[in-house]
């Protein structure tokens, strides 16, 4: 029997690159994410959605996020992984930090259909794009680019209070330290001139609704710390895919719009990998990944050096795979162990 097996279980195994260290992080309990005293609400919400959320993360952290449905699951590991930003509260905004060089890959329901647009390319082709500069030009847009004319409009407004002539920010260009403190170089829309250019706290971009644009620098400066700041070779793409289970005649003849399911899935989850993340974040892996690839993603996050943060409904991928339960009910977090299944 296990002959036979051999071959399917090789031909669906997952690798995950090796995370490679992080400056001033000397051992894997020593957190390289935090939340603080977090609050959430959607605009024009029905109420808080987090409440005062303070949480913590380490490259040897294995979270699951669970609860009901809306309870707030989604939400809590999007304010995490910087796709939203914490709501004022009493005045105040809560803190989201990660290690200013973290590299960060957020696996959600989206990079499915973000591979839709390339369906009439290869692999090879894909890649080559998404990653011409070495880090990801896709969540270089997700983090930047309005998700909808409601975000366009809420940014147009707080740039109308507390832009530069109440200018939109263009880019954020590079990050420097004053005073201990991380400032953001900002571009101005419509201000082309780098004299034009200012230094902007965190908390600046948050009242313009624009910390995406800081996130999108800090990622851009992990690649470059990590050495990842180059195009890559066929040859470097065509061992990254392998990994997963793709093929070399996969990765450079076939079309993405050919592949099963599966395929598209293991695809998504290579290019997610791309700059060897110390930190993995899924969104409801097993709604959107069949049963093969979802006991070839367990056992690949056992053995990652990374940390890794899930929201799943699916009890057995949260035994095969974590040690502690993040419990989200009313908008609070209670943590438990997990009692992992043998």
């Amino acid at each position: 029997d296990t002959i036979v097996d051999a071959p399917k279980a090789a031909e669906v195994k997952l690798v995950f690159p090796i995370p490679g260290k992080l400056e001033g992080i000397r051992n894997n309990t020593k957190p390289v994410m935090e939340c603080r005293d977090v609050y959430f609400e959607y605009p024009g919400g029905k109420g808080l959605v987090i409440q005062g959320v303070t949480c913590k993360l380490n490259l040897a952290s294995r979270v699951a996020l669970v609860g009901a449905n809306g309870a707030g699951k989604s939400t809590l590991l999007g304010l995490l992984c910087g796709e939203l930003n914490p709501t004022e509260h009493e005045g105040k905004v809560g803190e989201v930090w990660q290690h200013h060089n973290l590299r960060l890959s957020f696996i959600a329901q989206h990079h499915m259909t973000s591979l839709g647009r390339w369906y009439e390319s290869t692999p090879f082709t894909y890649l080559s794009y998404r990653f011409q500069n070495g880090w990801d030009e896709e969540a270089q847009r997700h983090l930047t680019v309005p998700a909808d004319e409601e975000e366009a409009r809420v940014r147009k407004e707080k740039a109308g209070l507390h832009g530069k002539y109440g200018k939109q920010v263009a880019k954020v260009v590079s990050r420097s330290k004053q005073k201990d403190k991380l400032v953001y170089e900002v571009q101005w829309e419509g201000l082309e001139d780098q004299k034009q250019n200012t230094f902007e706290t965190l908390d600046k971009l948050r009242l313009l609704g624009c910390e995406g644009f800081a996130s999108a620098c800090n990622l851009r400066l992990a690649a470059v710390a990590g050495g990842f700041d180059v195009s890559p070779s066929r040859r470097e793409i065509v061992k990254h895919l392998e990994k997963f289970g793709i093929t070399e005649e996969m990765t450079c003849n076939r079309m993405i719009g050919s592949f099963s399911a599966g395929q598209k899935s293991k695809l998504a989850i290579a290019c997610a990998t791309w700059t060897k993340p110390h930190l993995l974040a899924l969104d409801e892996p097993t709604n959107y990944l069949d049963q093969e690839t979802v006991e070839s993603l367990a056992r690949a996050l056992r053995n990652f050096r990374g940390g890794v943060m899930v929201v799943t409904h699916s009890r057995d991928f949260i035994e095969k795979v974590c040690t502690e339960e993040w419990h989200v009910e009313g908008g609070k977090v209670t943590p438990r162990k997990v009692l992992a299944a043998e």
